[in-house]
């Protein structure tokens, strides 16, 4: 019985690193990846809609905040540098690791042109397999410059 209550609360623990935000708009969802494990995981959402102005800064940092996501000032990011988020010819979110890295292949990209990125300290770790240094797993969210598209991009654990 015991053993079924550690379970339990651990795969609820692994589908609410940043899981919640399946409850977001979620009639909006136009694409998703979870793929959760024992010793980490990785999710990204993307929400599309056809009306401009849907996905508002004040409202995603509010929800993330409930949530217990802190979240840092918006950043604006031209169209330039999102261009550049290419992983083998194939667009991504290169800002897993909190810069520009190659370890990106799955975390797909919808957002062209120039967007607003907003890191969130996510209250989870990152741990580097090979030297076990940890550090804080960010959350991001990317929201396109009409703010008619947004994406979710979160890795923790190894």
């Amino acid at each position: 019985m015991a053993l079924l209550l550690i379970v339990s609360c651990y795969c609820s623990a692994c589908s609410g690193a940043a899981g919640f935000w399946q409850s977001y708009r979620p009639d909006l969802i136009s694409d998703s990846r979870s793929d959760q494990g024992p010793f980490g995981g990785t999710r990204w959402i993307q929400w599309t809609s056809t009306t401009p102005e849907v996905f508002g800064e004040t409202a995603v940092i509010a929800f993330a905040t409930r949530k217990g996501w802190v979240c840092s000032k918006p950043k604006t990011v031209s169209s330039d540098e999102v261009s550049g988020w290419l992983y083998m010819h194939e667009p991504v979110f290169p800002l897993v690791f909190g810069k520009s890295d190659p370890h990106t292949k799955d975390m797909k990209r919808h957002i062209t042109g120039s967007a607003v990125v907003i890191a969130c300290d996510s209250g989870w770790i990152r741990v580097d397999p090979g030297t076990a240094a940890s550090s804080t797993a960010y959350g991001y969210i990317l929201l396109n410059n009409d703010r008619s598209k947004m994406a979710v991009y979160h890795y923790w654990g190894e």
